[in-house]
């Protein structure tokens, strides 16, 4: 998303207007806290996380995005979004991106009572921070599997089919539907197979980077 030609300005802007407007009126407020974050609100994070984990019936992945862990997130800045009585609702964290004039996202989570809207205001609020930093470029992430639009043969019929049906990877529609409101461009990034079975091994795959690794014990 080229930011500098983002504008709040115009008709096709007038539903996210309307969105953010709702929530002043409703009391919610934005803000953006610069790493070191502290304790407390750490855990106000954690509290977040967990919610959205367990009310939107997901488990944490790590291909597409991190999973939350409190010493890392600590060290990050954050924009989150407060209710009347002052309590984080949502939240996302930024990371680096490592490239020129380029900076990104990880996590965006939110409560199951919080406005559909807290998410749109958590990337507009975003792209005002990567402006003050005078950047260019708002990384808005993967969408695995998406790009399959015509299939030229059978395997790409299966991966596309389960992009579609398979449960695991149908919050992909919702996620790239609601990057195309900001996305400037798309850049495809491909797979080099040398047959067929490869490519059809790929869901199987991207659900097994996905998981989480697990934990290992120093003694």
């Amino acid at each position: 998303m080229d930011i500098n030609q983002f504008t709040m300005e115009g008709k096709d802007k007038k539903a996210l207007r309307n969105s953010l407007n709702s929530l002043a009126k409703k009391g919610y407020t934005i803000e953006t806290q610069l790493a070191p974050l502290t304790n407390e609100l750490v855990k106000e994070l954690r509290l977040v996380s967990d919610e959205w984990l367990e009310a939107f019936d997901k488990k944490e992945t790590t291909f597409s995005q991190g999973m939350f862990i409190e010493e890392i997130i600590q060290e990050q800045d954050v924009i989150l979004i407060r209710d009347a009585e002052k309590k984080v609702v949502s939240f996302l964290n930024m990371i680096p991106d490592y490239t020129p004039e380029g900076f990104t996202y990880d996590m965006i989570r939110k409560t199951a009572e919080a406005p559909g809207g807290c998410m749109d205001a958590l990337i507009i609020t975003a792209v005002q921070y990567g402006k003050d930093k005078s950047m260019q470029w708002l990384n808005l992430g993967l969408v695995p599997t998406s790009g399959i639009a015509e299939p030229d043969n059978t395997a790409e019929r299966v991966v596309k089919f389960a992009y579609e049906k398979v449960k695991h990877f149908q919050n992909y529609h919702g996620l790239r539907d609601f990057k195309e409101k900001y996305a400037t461009e798309w850049l495809n990034k491909y797979l080099v197979y040398d047959n067929d079975f490869d490519l059809i091994q790929l869901p199987a795959a991207l659900n097994k980077v996905m998981q989480p690794m697990p934990k290992i014990k120093t003694i």
